[in-house]
């Protein structure tokens, strides 16, 4: 048989490796496109459940600070309720109601969060009275096989002398 040299074009098996190669790459650039992709929003629901528990801390920590008595916990205690009383009279609590929503009851009672919150911790020592370790545990409610959130902090509360 006679060779030619100088035929031009590719050769069967030569096409077939090309677009077995291209596939190949196209697959694994789809698989890192889906990963990234639900890495991203694993991520924003995580930041949503913090923020709502960064929100509803700071109303917390605010509260403490502008009360001028805290009948619970007492010196010494933990437990899921906080009862404040502000200088103006107002008594305000915190509680965890059974649909995980931290409820305030004071003349505009509405939740702080709503869904997000899991568990609600409060203590103080009776070393200092006047200091209040706030404990606020929380989950996604659209997906609840993402991990427990936890946001901790101390605030002082004013009390009067």
């Amino acid at each position: 048989m006679k060779q030619r040299f100088n035929e031009k074009g590719f050769t069967l098996v030569e096409a077939v490796l090309t677009v077995t190669l291209t596939a190949l790459l196209f697959l694994g650039g789809g698989l890192l496109y889906r990963n990234s992709l639900e890495q991203w929003y694993w991520a924003d629901r995580q930041s949503e459940v913090q923020d709502n528990l960064r929100i509803g801390m700071e109303r917390i920590v605010r509260d403490v600070r502008l009360a001028t008595d805290i009948t619970e916990p007492v010196p010494g205690a933990e437990g899921p309720t906080l009862i404040l009383k502000q200088g103006t009279g107002n008594i305000i609590t915190y509680e965890l109601d059974a649909d995980g929503e931290l409820q305030i009851r004071r003349a505009s009672a509405q939740p702080v969060t709503t869904g997000v919150i899991t568990a609600v911790y409060f203590s103080r020592t009776a070393a200092n009275p006047r200091l209040v370790n706030i404990t606020i545990s929380g989950r996604s409610p659209e997906n609840p096989e993402l991990p427990v959130v936890t946001v901790r902090t101390a605030a002082y509360a004013r009390l009067a002398p």
